[in-house]
């Protein structure tokens, strides 16, 4: 993944803020400031959670900038807006 987006935060449930981060190459996944937990990558903007069956994707704009991150677990799918 060339740019991982870092913050984003949900009013739509009680997900809360996710933080996506990059640490020697692995990209990792942080609630509320919780433990780190590592993602798998199936494309630039495709990912889950190893070890479980969570799905993250990043929606681009027009622009081709991502403005948006969807979770999906378990049948329900949660649209989380990027706050930087």
């Amino acid at each position: 993944m060339h740019r991982v987006p870092h913050c984003w935060a949900t009013t739509e449930s009680s997900v809360g803020k996710l933080t996506v981060s990059r640490d020697s190459g692995k990209v990792y996944i942080q609630l509320d400031g919780g433990e780190k937990l590592e993602l798998g990558a199936t494309s630039e903007t495709e990912l889950f959670l190893k070890g479980d069956v969570e799905k993250f994707s990043f929606v681009k704009g027009t622009d081709g900038k991502i403005t948006m991150m969807k979770f999906e677990e378990i049948g329900r799918i949660y649209k989380i807006p990027k706050v930087k």
